[in-house]
């Protein structure tokens, strides 16, 4: 008998991410699920509520997470844009843009890699 994958999911609560966690579940996975806002419909899986660009809460929540689970794959799936023209990108909106959408990625890789090297298998996917 195989082991069930554990799969995280970030941006979980709609769209890409929740299409995703629904796909995984199907194929037999423990999906686990990070976003700001609780999903409008049923969640295939284990649903956290949180902040993703508060740095706190995301290790707070990366943290309790693997010492609950094994994490073998992580789907990282939260992003924000602000579409603008070039010279009206402020520095902070430049500033929040990089943060959620690159330092959330590096934090929850650098998160579930131990469990991954431990069973020296995993996957990564950035959307």
């Amino acid at each position: 008998m195989t082991e069930q994958h554990i799969t995280l999911i970030t941006g979980a609560s709609r769209g890409i991410g929740l299409s995703t966690a629904e796909y995984l579940a199907k194929q037999g996975h423990l999906v686990i699920g990070l976003a700001r806002h609780v999903p409008e419909k049923p969640f295939p899986g284990e649903f956290f509520t949180v902040d993703l660009s508060d740095r706190d809460a995301t290790t707070e929540t990366l943290d309790n997470l693997t010492k609950q689970y094994s994490f073998d794959g992580v789907v990282n799936n939260v992003a924000i844009v602000h579409p603008q023209p070039l010279e009206e990108i402020t520095l902070d909106n430049f500033d929040a843009v990089i943060d959620l959408n690159l330092r959330v990625a590096i934090q929850t890789v650098q998160a579930v890699v131990p469990s991954m090297k431990a069973k020296q298998w995993g996957r990564i996917v950035n959307i």
